[in-house]
């Protein structure tokens, strides 16, 4: 991954720094980086202001703690917005094997900008990003336009992402971090999944698992813990597990005994 970072001076000093920050937060959720052979991120990175400015290769870093050292490193270099030259830079200095980069590993661009491109040249600067097998993903911020962040990812809107100040960068890190690690190697013999915290699912952790659902002897066909509750109860679900939430006059695990003292057995799987 390359970051293409505006460094021009419709950002300001404090915006650049922010802007920095919510790139070491991001790295900070990608799993395995630096320069390793089985590390699945390697990242690099180039400013860009009236012309490019870089930073690091993707072999210049060996782990997590010195690639964020070095983005926070990184100088304010202030002058016009070529959004284009940062690009350009990344396609022939950084996307290269003598840079660091590995053939069999997907290749992703990250261009986030808070203004108007100064060159006309995106539309090229793009399809050379193309050519190599480069995936450009588009942060626009305050200023931008939308028609350039649409240039910039070859017309793909679902690789823009925009926000109305820097302040709120923080509130699409999760989107960017999932949109970099779609269909990303892990050392091109598979991909990237989330490890859940309790009570989520799917690949991303989106997926709240509802455990009423679920089946209570682990067998098909079987009693859900849902049903179990019936037909005096009804069964909640949260992320430690799930439980029965009797109805009036009834208690019990199951809400299968009267309050008064008479027992309705059951004799469904472990609940007898």
């Amino acid at each position: 991954i390359v970051f293409v970072v505006d460094s021009s001076g419709s950002v300001g000093d404090a915006n650049f720094h922010v802007t920095l920050q919510f790139l070491v937060d991001l790295v900070d959720e990608l799993p395995f980086v630096g320069t390793g052979e089985n590390t699945s991120f390697r990242i690099g990175m180039v400013r860009f202001a009236s012309r490019a400015y870089p930073d690091f290769a993707l072999n210049k870093h060996y782990s997590k703690m010195e690639i964020e050292e070095a983005i926070m490193n990184a100088n304010y270099s202030r002058g016009g917005t070529n959004i284009a030259s940062g690009m350009n830079y990344a396609v022939d200095n950084y996307f290269i094997q003598s840079a660091g980069d590995r053939a069999d590993v997907a290749n992703v661009m990250l261009v986030l900008t808070d203004g108007a491109d100064s060159s006309s040249d995106l539309p090229a600067a793009h399809a050379a990003a193309t050519e190599k097998g480069i995936t450009t993903i588009a942060v626009g911020i305050s200023n931008y336009r939308y028609d350039q962040l649409l240039e910039i990812t070859g017309g793909d809107a679902s690789k823009v992402f925009n926000v109305t100040s820097f302040s709120d960068l923080d509130s699409i890190l999760g989107q960017v971090c999932r949109q970099i690690s779609d269909g990303t190697s892990c050392s091109g013999h598979g991909q990237l999944y989330c490890h859940c915290d309790a009570g989520y699912t799917g690949r991303f952790c989106e997926q709240t698992i509802n455990y009423c659902e679920e089946s209570v002897c682990g067998v098909t066909n079987d009693f859900t813990i849902g049903q179990l509750c019936a037909p005096h109860g009804s069964c909640v679900s949260t992320t430690e597990g799930a439980f029965c939430v009797c109805d009036t006059d009834w208690t019990g695990e199951t809400c299968d005994i009267v309050i008064n003292g008479t027992i309705v057995e059951s004799h469904r799987c472990r609940f007898q």
